[in-house]
């Protein structure tokens, strides 16, 4: 299984924020979390977040 999700951003130890920036909802809450755990408990499962890129 391949799970492939967006984010809006991720920090130097790799979290990502992908439902606000800063008080501006841009998501609803959920979905993430569950591609991750997805993508863990199928045997030979990959996780990929995407990043929007401007350059």
């Amino acid at each position: 299984m391949v799970s492939i999700n967006t984010t809006i951003e991720v920090d130097l130890t790799g979290q990502c924020a992908a439902e606000s920036i800063g008080h501006i909802q841009i998501s609803g809450t959920g979905g993430q979390a569950d591609n991750v755990i997805g993508a863990q408990i199928f045997p030979e499962g990959k996780l990929i977040i995407a990043l929007y890129s401007t350059s």
